[in-house]
């Protein structure tokens, strides 16, 4: 019984990855890390990173909404949206943990897939969490509009 027990939730848990938004919203074209950072450097487009585990209290909340968000859909195409999971190949990597591994935690990269350390949520103790869909719109429009001075001062100008 154990182990059919355990086999169905191994199910649910394969089965929630290949969800194309993972409970974040499956209208936005979401790409895996990798993908997502080479997307982001070819098309020469900043990348939003959502960071989360399918087990997260805090994620499941934010999910819908964030899924449903108007102002996140209205700049979403402005960004490669990239939908990372912990576990899933790099999603674990220090460099995405920059002050702990708490979930859910959101950054927003340059085209090249540097951090943009200075774009963080309202909680000083976790930077990178942000509790309210509101926020994240927000964020994605400043970024848009400094786009083209955080491109000069990391030295590209192309977009």
């Amino acid at each position: 019984m154990m182990k059919f027990a355990f086999a169905v939730a191994l199910a649910t848990v394969v089965s929630a990855q290949n969800e194309k938004g993972q409970g974040f919203g499956d209208d936005y074209k979401w790409y895996d890390l990798e993908t997502g950072l080479a997307a982001a450097k070819a098309e020469n487009k900043p990348a939003l990173v959502v960071h989360h585990q399918l087990w997260c209290g805090a994620c499941k909340r934010l999910g819908p909404m964030f899924a449903k968000h108007a102002g996140i859909k209205k700049e979403a195409d402005k960004f490669i949206m990239i939908n990372c999971v912990g576990g899933v190949k790099g999603c674990d990597d220090k460099k995405w943990q920059p002050d702990g591994g708490y979930v859910p935690r959101i950054f927003f990269t340059l085209p090249s897939g540097e951090v943009v350390t200075s774009y963080k949520g309202p909680n000083d103790q976790y930077k990178y969490f942000y509790a309210t869909p509101e926020d994240i719109a927000m964020q994605m429009g400043i970024m848009e509009e400094e786009m083209p001075s955080l491109l000069a001062q990391f030295g590209s100008d192309e977009l």
